[in-house]
């Protein structure tokens, strides 16, 4: 098995949609993809999403993202269903392209990851995992992991900083503007800089994970 995280997907909606990442296994059937810990934990959220939600509605690509953002607006949250039927749509589009891939929790962070077998670097994995997320996870998917991982609705950016701090990634006093500045020239790093580490993936995906 080959593990390779991307370094670069979005800071979900606050950046573009919030650094995330995806590694690499072996294919499972649709509709088996587990929701993660962090997200199966989910629970119904005030008004504070409300303009996230409308915001994602007007970016909606297709009919299933229009509906399931609409029915988030009246619940307050995206269902379990919808989230498995966006993650379902992900895992097929990718099987299309000659990833069979599966999703599963991340043991650290509790976030879904999706992992493919055999991939190697410059396959067009990455790009298949960015153009098969239009229309299915990119904005449902997202939004899901957004209310769990962060119910407050708080600046998410600003919680990646922090945990950075207290992961010791960077030193105390380290900033959501020094964050976003490292971010956007993140392709020119090296590969073995702390931005890349283990510690600061974590954060990246759930800054609420211990």
């Amino acid at each position: 098995m080959r593990n390779r995280r991307k370094a670069v997907v979005g800071v979900a909606l606050a950046l573009g949609l919030l650094l995330t990442g995806c590694t690499q296994q072996e294919t499972a059937p649709e509709g088996s993809s587990p929701p993660s810990d962090a997200l199966s934990r989910q629970t119904p959220v005030d008004s504070s999403f409300k303009a996230v939600i409308e915001d994602y509605l007007r970016q909606a690509t297709n009919d299933f993202e229009r509906d399931a953002l609409g029915r988030a607006l009246e619940t307050g949250r995206v269902s379990e269903a919808d989230y498995q039927e966006a993650v379902n749509g992900m895992l097929q589009c990718l099987r299309g392209r000659g990833f069979p891939s599966i999703a599963e929790p991340d043991p650290q962070t509790g976030v879904v990851r999706y992992l493919t077998e055999g991939s190697t670097e410059g396959d067009g994995f990455e790009a298949a995992f960015e153009e098969c997320s239009i229309g299915t996870t990119y904005l449902v998917g997202s939004l899901y992991d957004q209310m769990a991982t962060n119910p407050d609705n708080a600046d998410f950016v600003e919680l990646i900083a922090q945990c950075l701090v207290r992961k010791e990634v960077y030193p105390a006093g380290f900033t959501k503007e020094e964050f976003l500045a490292i971010a956007q020239t993140a392709n020119t790093l090296p590969a073995d800089d702390p931005f890349f580490s283990p510690a600061s993936a974590a954060c990246q995906s759930n800054p609420a994970a211990r």
